[in-house]
């Protein structure tokens, strides 16, 4: 097994020695700013710029833990208006700390907008505002 050097901590923008729940997470929002149409990287990386950057984040997870990273699930489909639930949800909204995409998809439901309507409305893509939503 190959050791963790210094710079795949700071590519996961963590401590050295974080628990392996923060290095979970840590791969999961960074994979999520590389992926394709990322609002944090739209135009401003190549695709294969892009790419190099997920082997790396990989690479990094791969070193820390010593595993390989879990799958990755990719960007989300967006539901065509027909899917989209645009129905007022019930109960509180979700906790912005631990679920802040759901608390958009809650507020957005509860105006009664659907994705595209948000979208013509904001100007952010359909299947932006979609990643945002599903983290």
């Amino acid at each position: 097994m190959t050791q963790p050097r210094y710079e795949d901590w700071m590519l996961l923008d963590l401590s050295p020695g974080a628990e392996l729940s923060e290095v979970n997470q840590a791969l999961h929002y960074r994979r999520a700013l590389y992926q394709p149409g990322a609002l944090a990287t739209y135009n401003l990386l190549e695709e294969d710029e892009r790419i190099r950057m997920l082997d790396r984040i990989d690479e990094a997870y791969r070193r820390i833990t010593g595993n390989e990273p879990p799958p990755n699930r990719g960007p989300q489909p967006v539901p065509s208006a027909r899917e989209d639930q645009t129905e007022a949800p019930t109960g509180p909204p979700p906790d912005p700390r631990t679920e802040p995409g759901a608390l958009l998809s809650h507020h957005r439901r509860a105006k009664g907008l659907s994705l595209e309507q948000l979208a013509a409305e904001t100007k952010i893509r359909a299947v932006l505002l979609q990643q945002l939503e599903t983290e």
